[in-house]
C-alpha cells in the first residue's frame, strides 16, 4: 500500500481525533500508554510505462557493463491517473567502481546546463544498477532520495530504480502532488508497444512457453544396511551405507563372508590384476587396442 509523504492539516487532524479516541479507555498493564498510526492509502497501484527505446537502453546498460552504472530517466505522469511513462534513458558523467557511484560536480553540472529546456525539465528519474547484488538501498542511495525529495516542489513527482542482471528491481516513487509514496510492491513495469512490439512480444511468447513440470527420480542404494570392512576384536574398520547397526558382535562365518566380499569389492573398485585388461574385460568393459 502506498504510504503518505507528508502530514497535512486534515491528515493531523484525523490522527489526532484517533488518539482520542484511544485515550478514552486505556488499559494500562504496565504503566505504558503506546499509540500507533500508519499514514497509508488502501487499495492504490502505480504504473510505470517505458518506451521501447527507453527500455532497451537501460537494459543494454544493465547487461553490458560489470561495474554499476547510473542514469536519468525522461519522465512523465499521466494525468490525474497513477502513471507514469519514461520515454528516455540518459547516462551522466560519472566515475564508477563493481560497487560504487560517484560525479564529479563541474562535469554533472556541465552536462546539464547542455540539455534542452524540455529535457531539463523532466529528468524525474534516476536509476542505477547494482550488477550481480541485491537491489536494496543502501545508505548511501538513502541520503540521495532524502535530499532529492525534500527538494521537490508541491507539484513535482520522482522515480528511483535499482535492478541487477537477473532483473531484480526495486522502485520507488514519491509523488508531491498526489502526497504519495509507491513501494515495488506497489507498482507495475510496462513497456509501450512501438515499432518493435516487445510488451506484445512477450505478452505471446508467456501463452505458449510453459515451464516444464518438474520428475523426481528415486535412488536406491544397493548397499544399504551392508557394512564392507574388517574387524580386529571388538572394532570394526571400513566404510558402506550402514543405516543401523547392532551392539553384539558378528559370529565367525559372518565375519568371514564380511572379509571375503569387501576383499572381492575392493578389488573390484581399485582394479586389482595382473592384467588391467583382463581386469577390464571382468567389469563388463570392452578394450579397445
Amino acid at each position: 500500500m502506498p504510504k503518505i509523504i507528508e502530514l497535512t492539516d486534515q491528515i493531523i487532524a484525523r490522527i489526532r481525533q484517533a488518539f482520542e479516541e484511544t485515550m478514552k479507555n486505556p488499559t494500562l498493564t504496565d504503566g505504558k500508554f503506546i499509540f500507533t498510526q500508519t499514514a497509508e492509502v488502501k487499495d492504490r497501484k502505480a504504473t510505470v510505462f517505458f518506451s521501447e527505446k527507453a527500455w532497451i537502453k537501460m537494459q543494454a546498460l544493465i547487461r553490458e557493463f560489470s561495474d554499476e552504472i547510473a542514469w536519468h530517466g525522461v519522465s512523465f505522469r499521466n494525468g490525474e491517473k497513477d502513471e507514469y511513462i519514461i520515454t528516455d534513458i540518459l547516462v551522466y558523467p560519472q566515475n564508477v567502481t563493481g560497487a560504487t557511484v560517484t560525479t564529479n560536480q563541474a562535469d554533472y553540472e556541465k552536462w546539464l546546463m547542455e540539455l534542452d529546456d524540455n529535457t531539463f525539465n523532466n529528468l524525474r528519474m534516476q536509476g542505477h544498477s547494482h550488477v550481480n547484488m541485491c537491489v536494496s538501498p543502501s545508505a548511501v542511495d538513502k541520503a540521495l532520495y532524502d535530499g532529492i525529495v525534500e527538494r521537490l516542489e508541491s507539484d513535482m513527482f520522482y522515480i528511483f530504480m535499482i535492478w541487477n542482471k537477473k532483473n531484480e528491481r526495486m522502485v520507488r516513487i514519491y509523488d508531491r502532488a498526489k502526497n504519495l509514496f509507491f513501494d515495488t510492491k506497489d507498482i507495475e513495469i510496462k513497456i509501450l508497444d512501438g515499432d518493435v512490439g516487445l510488451e506484445n512480444f512477450i505478452s505471446n511468447t508467456k501463452q505458449i512457453v510453459k515451464k516444464a513440470a518438474t520428475v523426481s527420480y528415486t535412488y536406491k542404494n544397493p548397499y544399504a544396511n551392508t557394512y564392507f570392512g574388517y574387524d580386529d576384536d571388538d572394532v570394526i574398520y571400513g566404510y558402506g551405507a550402514m543405516t543401523s547397526y547392532s551392539e553384539s558382535k558378528p559370529q565367525a562365518s559372518e565375519k568371514t563372508e564380511r572379509k571375503e566380499y569387501a576383499k572381492k569389492y575392493s578389488n573390484d573398485l581399485n582394479g586389482k590384476d595382473s592384467n588391467p585388461q583382463k581386469a577390464a574385460v571382468k567389469k563388463g568393459r570392452k578394450v579397445f587396442k
